[in-house]
């Protein structure tokens, strides 16, 4: 399985964050961002190509694991 890591954001300590269109004019933050949004494409690209599931079967997957966490009660019995 890869590995995908996520870079720590340029602005946690940043003195010159005091606006709030900051992320604007920044180079490290976009630069930074740049970067991020390129490892998400690959990330999400990644994992469309290994989904070997289709849309029919995860439908009913979904739809079997939704029936069977609902609780049945018996209300024909009556509490003492």
């Amino acid at each position: 399985m890869m590995q995908f890591k996520r870079g720590d954001s340029p602005c946690k300590h940043c003195p010159d964050q005091g606006c709030g269109a900051y992320h604007n004019k920044c180079e490290k933050y976009l630069k930074w961002r740049a970067k991020l949004d390129k490892q998400n494409e690959a990330e999400r690209l990644y994992h469309k190509n290994n989904d070997t599931m289709s849309d029919a079967k995860k439908k009913a997957t979904w739809r079997s694991k939704r029936y069977s966490r609902q609780l049945t009660y018996n209300k024909s019995t009556k509490a003492d």
